[in-house]
């Protein structure tokens, strides 16, 4: 076995136990697949390296901090910045009490078991450092907020805007 592990790593066949005269000595210290050769490698590790099934391709993300805590927070932070900044017609603080009444009361009317205690001041969804708007708040209270985003935007949109329409949609689709 030392001879066939020694061959494959190094590339050549070592070649001293056969005859000169025969054909495996013929090929002896040649490479054995075109300059070519072979890497040992082991996996040391729990026993659920070695378990039927599981390879590379078996990988699970974590959908709370995948979706939620990821890219809802992102969505949610850039649609409260549309509302507050852009569409709403008032200082966008005052946009954002506007906001937060009508989130209120979507919680109330649509009986949401988690809720955030507040989102009353801007740096809620606006960062200091990121350019990009993320709202803040843990995983449960954005998972809970998406029945809640959706109303709220229908309540705001252009229904003749592309991107509204987009907006609505994925949120939908949410």
């Amino acid at each position: 076995m030392d001879r066939e592990i020694d061959a494959v790593v190094l590339g050549k066949s070592s070649g001293p136990w056969y005859s000169k005269d025969s054909v495996q000595g013929k090929k002896a210290l040649t490479f054995l697949a075109d300059g070519f050769y072979g890497v040992l490698w082991t996996i040391i590790g729990d026993l659920d390296y070695f378990a039927d099934g599981v390879t590379a391709l078996a990988v699970g993300l974590d959908w709370l901090h995948c979706k939620y805590l990821g890219s809802d927070m992102y969505v949610y932070g850039s649609i409260l910045k549309l509302l507050c900044f852009f569409m709403l017609p008032s200082a966008p603080i005052d946009n954002l009490q506007s906001v937060w009444a009508d989130i209120k009361s979507l919680y109330r009317e649509l009986g949401t078991p988690v809720r955030y205690k507040y989102i009353t001041k801007l740096t809620m969804f606006i960062p200091a450092k990121n350019p990009y708007p993320k709202l803040r708040g843990k995983g449960a209270e954005i998972k809970y907020l998406s029945d809640v985003m959706l109303k709220l935007w229908r309540k705001y949109m252009n229904p003749h805007l592309r991107v509204h329409q987009q907006i609505e949609l994925m949120l939908r689709l949410n």
